[in-house]
C-alpha cells in the first residue's frame, strides 16, 4: 500500500508498518523522491552536513535491503551485501562510526575515522600506531624526496630535502641542528655532504661541539678563525695565549705552538718518552731537524746535513750571521756579553781549512793540520799609515817562520796590489845553502850573508842579460857609488880580498886565463888617480889621445933594479920626465968632487933638445 506522505522531518527509525510489501513508496529528500522499495533512485548534487550515519543494520536489516542500491551523485551505492563507491561526493563534519566504505577521487575535510579498516588494516581511536597505508600514492610528489606539510596543510616535496633509504641529504640548513644524527649515537651518523650559505653557529656547555670522525678528509675553502671572528689568514688562531697543539692519542705526547707577549713565538714538545726530534719536511724530504738536546741540522737530516747548530749549556757567546744590502757583503761575526770574544773554526781529523772565492773549488787559501801544534802564524792589521803584520806566535820561546813553494816554482814578493814584483827567490834542487838578511843594532850596518850546510859558501850576485850590479848609497834615493858591468862570455874577472892585521886589501885580476892584466878606465879625458887619506892626490895617470906609448913600471928581482920604463907600439920612445913651472927633475945622490970624463948619456930638455949628459 502506497504511503502518501511527504517526511519533511523524519524520526529515527520509519516503521516497517507503514512500508508496503515491495517497499515502492517514495520519500521526498529535498526536491528528489527517493524510492525505498526495487526502484532505483538517483540523488544528484546531495550535500549531507552534520550528518551521522550509524549502524545500517539498526534501522534497515541487510535481509531487507538486499540487492538494492542508492544512486549518490553520479555513483550508485548498494544497499544490500554489494560493495558500492562513491565519486565527486563532499562530505563535510561526518561521522562515519562502522562500515566498509570504499572512497575514490573525494575531497574529504574534517572527517574523524573511529573504527573499520583501511586497505585492510585496522584503524581504532585507541591503538591508531597498528594501523597503516599498504600502498599510499600522491601523483603530485617526485619518488627519493622527504614529504612534508606545506601551506594549508598540503603535502608536497622539494628537490632540497632526498632520501634514497640510506642517506639523507639536505642542501642546507637554517637555524639550530639539535639531537642525535645517526641510527642510535652520533659515531653511527654522517652527512656525505654538508654545505651551507649561513653562518654555522654551533653551542654546547660540554666539550666537542664541533666532532668529525672517520678517516676521510675534511675541506674549508675559506679561511678558519680559532678565538677570531675576523680572521687574516687561511688558520688563524688568536687569544690571550695563542696555542696550536699537535698530539698522539696519550694526552703527555704533544707539541705546542703557541705565541704571547712574554715569550715570543714558541714551539714547546711536552716530556715523552719516544720523542727523537721536530722534523721540516718538503714534499717528503727532510730539510731541518731541531735534536732532543737541542741540536739544530739544517739542509738535511742529521749525518747527511750541510749545517749543524750545537748548543752549549749556559752559553753566553755565540755567531751572528748577517746579511748585506746591494753593494754590501753578508758577514759571520762572534757576539755575546763578553767584552772580547774569539772566533774559532774547527776541522775534523787531520783535514785543513780551505777559503775559497767564486764557486767552491776555487781555493784561495788553506790552513793544514799540524799534530799537538803549540806555534802559529798570526796576522794583524794596522791603523792607519801603519802596515799589516804576519808573525810567528805559539809556546816555544823562538819560533821561524817557514815559507814554501811547490814543485819548483819561487817566492815572489809584490807590491802594487800584486800588480809589480819586486823580490823573488828561486828554487833551487837540493840546495843546503841559502842567503840570509839581517838587521843589526844602532851604529851596525844590516848584514847580507851566506848560509848553509857547506863549511864555505860563496855569494853570487847576477844581473840579467847585458845588465850590471849596482851598489849605491842614499836609502830610497839610490846614488850608485859602484858598478860592475857584464862582459859577454868573460872568464876573466877582478877579485878583491881583504887583508890581515899589517897587510893591505888586495884587488887582483883572475879567472881561467894564465897572465891578466888589470884595466882601470877614466871616463873621457879624465885622468886617473891615486889618492891617499885626506883625498890627497898621490899619482895621476893622465889621459892622451889615441896614445899608443905608454909608461912602464916593473919591479925587480932579488940585485935587480925596478924598472920605469917607456912601452908601445913604436920603435923608439922616449920616456919624459916633465916637471911643472920651473921645477926640475930630481934622481940620484950629489957627491961633491971632480973626476975625469968618461962619457955622455944622451937626454933632452923639456924642450925636446937633444942633450948630453956627461958622466965619469
Amino acid at each position: 500500500m502506497a504511503v502518501p506522505y511527504i517526511f519533511a522531518t523524519a524520526t529515527t527509525s520509519i516503521p516497517l508498518s507503514q512500508l508496503d510489501s515491495n517497499f515502492a513508496t517514495p520519500i521526498t529528500l529535498g526536491n528528489t523522491s527517493v524510492y525505498l522499495g526495487n526502484t532505483t533512485t538517483s540523488v544528484g548534487n546531495l550535500t549531507l552536513t552534520n550528518a551521522t550515519i550509524s549502524t545500517v543494520a539498526t534501522t534497515f536489516p541487510n535481509s531487507f535491503l538486499a540487492n538494492s542500491s542508492l544512486t549518490i551523485g553520479t555513483t550508485n551505492v548498494s544497499l544490500g551485501g554489494t560493495t558500492s563507491s562513491l565519486a565527486n561526493v563532499t562530505l563535510s563534519n561526518v561521522t562515519i562510526s562502522s562500515g566498509s566504505i570504499n572512497i575514490t577521487n573525494v575531497s574529504v575535510s574534517n572527517i574523524t575515522v573511529t573504527g573499520g579498516t583501511i586497505d585492510g588494516t585496522a584503524i581504532g581511536s585507541t591503538s591508531a600506531s597498528t594501523g597503516k597505508f599498504t600502498t599510499l600514492t600522491d601523483s603530485g610528489l617526485t619518488s627519493g624526496r622527504v614529504n612534508y606539510n606545506g601551506t594549508g596543510g598540503l603535502l608536497v616535496d622539494s628537490a632540497n630535502l632526498t632520501f634514497d633509504g640510506t642517506i639523507l641529504s639536505a642542501t642546507r640548513f637554517a637555524g639550530a641542528l639539535n639531537g642525535t644524527v645517526g641510527a642510535t649515537t652520533p659515531s653511527t651518523g654522517a652527512f656525505t655532504t654538508l654545505s651551507g650559505t649561513g653562518q654555522l653557529t654551533l653551542t654546547n656547555a660540554i666539550d666537542y661541539n664541533l666532532y668529525a670522525s672517520g678517516a676521510g678528509a675534511n675541506y674549508m675553502a675559506g679561511s678558519l678563525g680559532i678565538g677570531t671572528t675576523s680572521p687574516a689568514a687561511l688558520l688563524h688562531v688568536s687569544s690571550g695565549a695563542a696555542k696550536i697543539r699537535i698530539g698522539l692519542t696519550a694526552s703527555s705526547q704533544y707539541t705546542d705552538i703557541y705565541r704571547d707577549g712574554a715569550t715570543g713565538f714558541t714551539i714547546y714538545n711536552a716530556a715523552q718518552p719516544s720523542f727523537s726530534s721536530h722534523i721540516f719536511q718538503i714534499t717528503g724530504t727532510e730539510y731541518a731537524r731541531i735534536g732532543t738536546t737541542g741540536t739544530i741540522s739544517l739542509g738535511a737530516g742529521p749525518g747527511a746535513e750541510s749545517l749543524r747548530v750545537t748548543p752549549v749549556a749556559s752559553a753566553v757567546n755565540y755567531y751572528n750571521v748577517t746579511g748585506g744590502a746591494t753593494g754590501s757583503s753578508p758577514y759571520l761575526q762572534a757576539s755575546g756579553s763578553d767584552t772580547n770574544i774569539h772566533s774559532q773554526y774547527l776541522s775534523k781529523g787531520t783535514f785543513g781549512h780551505i777559503f775559497n772565492t767564486g764557486s767552491a773549488g776555487n781555493f784561495q787559501f788553506y790552513i793544514a793540520h799540524t799534530a799537538s801544534a803549540v806555534n802559529y802564524l798570526q796576522a794583524t792589521g794596522g791603523a792607519t799609515t801603519a802596515g799589516v803584520n804576519f808573525s810567528a806566535q805559539g809556546s816555544d820561546t823562538n819560533i821561524f817562520i817557514t815559507y814554501d813553494t811547490k814543485g819548483t816554482e819561487a817566492h815572489s814578493f809584490r807590491t802594487n796590489a800584486g800588480a809589480q814584483q819586486q823580490f823573488r827567490i828561486a828554487h833551487t834542487a837540493s840546495a843546503v845553502n841559502f842567503l840570509q838578511v839581517s838587521g843589526n843594532v844602532t851604529g851596525q850596518g844590516t848584514v847580507l850573508s851566506s848560509q848553509g850546510s857547506d863549511a864555505n859558501v860563496n855569494m853570487l850576485y847576477l844581473a840579467k842579460g847585458t845588465g850590471k850590479h849596482g851598489f849605491g848609497t842614499g836609502g830610497g834615493a839610490y846614488t850608485e857609488q859602484f858598478a860592475v858591468t857584464h862582459t859577454a862570455s868573460a872568464v876573466n874577472y877582478l877579485q878583491v880580498t881583504g887583508n890581515v892585521t899589517g897587510f893591505g886589501p888586495s884587488i887582483t885580476a883572475s879567472g881561467s886565463d894564465t897572465n891578466i892584466p888589470i884595466y882601470m878606465i877614466a871616463k873621457g879625458a879624465s885622468p886617473i888617480y891615486f889618492i891617499g887619506q885626506s883625498n890627497n892626490n898621490q899619482f895621476a895617470v893622465n889621459m892622451t889621445a889615441s896614445a899608443v906609448n905608454f909608461a912602464s913600471v916593473a919591479g925587480g928581482a932579488t940585485g935587480n933594479s925596478v924598472t920605469f920604463a917607456a912601452q908601445g907600439s913604436d920603435t923608439n920612445v922616449d920616456l919624459a920626465l916633465v916637471p911643472q913651472g920651473t921645477g926640475v927633475v930630481k934622481f940620484g945622490t950629489y957627491t961633491a968632487g971632480v973626476i975625469a970624463q968618461a962619457g955622455y948619456i944622451s937626454i933632452k930638455d923639456a924642450g925636446g933638445t937633444t942633450r948630453r949628459l956627461l958622466v965619469g
